[in-house]
């Protein structure tokens, strides 16, 4: 994924986490930053996914799907 716009930060990291980092990874240290938060920020996004999917009524999802697939084929023509 190539991106043409960046925004420079300063971030405060312990020093022996940072010395970890570059030891696994020989990258420059913005893009060792960059690949992290981008896991981060995937982690993020599935959590919040995982808990409003925690929300939902199976059954009254099962039903309304069946109503939704009842009322699709009285629409459309039989083939």
């Amino acid at each position: 994924m190539a991106h043409t716009n960046f925004k420079r930060i300063t971030i405060t990291v312990p020093e022996g986490l940072l010395v970890e980092a570059e030891q696994l990874k020989q990258d420059k240290r913005s893009r060792i930053l960059q690949d992290a938060l981008r896991v981060y920020v995937r982690h993020l996004r599935r959590e919040r996914l995982r808990r409003e999917a925690e929300k939902l009524d199976q059954d009254e999802e099962i039903e309304l799907a069946e109503s939704a697939l009842v009322a699709g084929n009285e629409v459309w023509d039989k083939y």
